[in-house]
């Protein structure tokens, strides 16, 4: 009997540790939870009300290919909202992966802009001369919302240089209020 007792006793010790890791801690469901929501995208204040760490919760979501893709994409999304170094590294590794597909390095290049405004602007002006039309427009987008005048004298002189290729887009653009 006290055989038996010890080998349950070293087993649960063992198996512990293993389901600790595969339970996500309470503060990490909170912020899967905002994520979750369907109807408002989660603001900066709730997700750090659902965890002190939500900055890091956030760069493991997007980093686990095992999670959901509308929370890894929403995940990426918010960390528009965190401009940190973290933040860049993972974002801008984003952008070189072309691997990670059209759609996730747009969601990237729209929370880069975001995270690093000004900051953001040579590296997404240089998404406006890319193969992939979604990234391009994507760059149009965010030096859109960026605003600044350096944001504005970049889609300029995108517009000079003949970037945008088809005459209607470049008409279309040419037409937009940068000033």
């Amino acid at each position: 009997m006290m055989t038996m007792n010890r080998a349950l006793l070293a087993l649960t010790a063992c198996l512990l540790p293993t389901l600790a890791v595969a339970q996500p801690a309470p503060e990490h469901q909170k912020v899967l939870a905002l994520l979750s929501a369907i109807d408002t995208p989660a603001t900066k204040a709730q997700l750090l009300r659902a965890s002190a760490q939500a900055e890091s919760v956030l760069l493991s979501v997007v980093a686990d290919e095992d999670a959901a893709p509308w929370h890894r994409d929403r995940a990426l999304s918010a960390l528009g909202m965190f401009p940190s170094p973290q933040v860049q590294v993972a974002l801008l590794g984003l952008l070189r992966d072309e691997r990670a597909g059209e759609l996730r390095r747009s969601r990237a290049l729209l929370a880069y802009g975001a995270a690093f405004s000004d900051a953001a602007i040579p590296r997404t002006a240089g998404f406006l001369a890319d193969a992939s039309p979604v990234l391009r427009a994507t760059a149009v987008q965010t030096l859109g919302r960026i605003a600044t005048p350096k944001a504005r004298a970049a889609l300029r002189r995108a517009i000079k240089t003949q970037v945008f290729v088809n005459p209607r887009r470049r008409e279309i653009i040419g037409r937009a209020d940068f000033a």
